[in-house]
């Protein structure tokens, strides 16, 4: 039997590792300190998660809301060559517009959402650029400000969860609190250790297995 310690975990795992390990351990009266420090740290871990899936979720809908918009921009715009114009002001800034949407291109959706979020900005301001005016019948002009609005909520559900990572009075992110938990969980692991070692007994050396077990299948 060695001395168990916790291998690198990812986040979700070391989820699934401390609450294992607390259940496993969790009648052992012998490691009562221990526990109740665990207990603390993984609870505090676990609100971590839940903001940061919460955080996620979030970004995703309003990345996902953008990209729609981004998509219907484009899709019209590119459709309005089929329509039989015969206004050359529509013609012209149609033409002015299509070139700049092709310096961009339809891949602008599948950029990671931090190139996205500059693309897009970008996009705009070559787009403000120049007079859509004529387009105004078309509808197309109507999208532009959807996408701005689009955008700076993104940005702005970015630098918010950015500003709670960093607020001292806020649910810390987990990988901030991973460390902690670690930590603590090495400590209940090096008690058992100790315990066997002093008074061996079948349930604790069982609880040990377990615990290798659990480690083992998991890292």
């Amino acid at each position: 039997m060695e001395l168990l310690t916790l291998p690198d975990l990812r986040l979700g795992q070391l989820q699934t590792v401390g609450e294992s390990s607390i259940d496993i351990c969790k009648d052992f009266t012998e490691l009562a300190p221990e526990l109740v420090k665990v207990n603390g740290s993984f609870d505090t871990f676990r609100q971590g998660m839940l903001r940061d899936k919460a955080s996620a979720e979030k970004k995703r809908e309003l990345d996902l809301s953008r990209d729609h918009k981004v998509s219907g921009f484009m899709n019209v715009t590119f459709e309005e060559k089929k329509f039989p114009n015969k206004d050359e002001a529509v013609l012209n800034t149609h033409k002015k517009l299509l070139k700049i949407i092709n310096n961009y291109g339809r891949k602008i959706t599948r950029l990671s959402r931090a190139e996205e979020t500059a693309a897009i900005d970008n996009l705009l301001a070559d787009i403000a650029m120049m007079d859509v005016t004529p387009l105004v019948p078309t509808g197309i002009p109507r999208w532009i400000p959807e996408i701005a609005t689009a955008n700076e909520e993104y940005k702005k559900a970015a630098k918010e969860y950015i500003d709670d990572s960093t607020d001292d009075d806020a649910i810390k992110s987990a990988s901030s609190l991973a460390p902690a938990l670690e930590d603590d969980l090495d400590d209940l692991y090096a008690m058992l250790y100790a315990t066997i070692k002093r008074t061996p007994s079948k349930e604790l050396k069982k609880a040990y297995a377990k615990l290798e077990k659990l480690i083992d299948s998991i890292s």
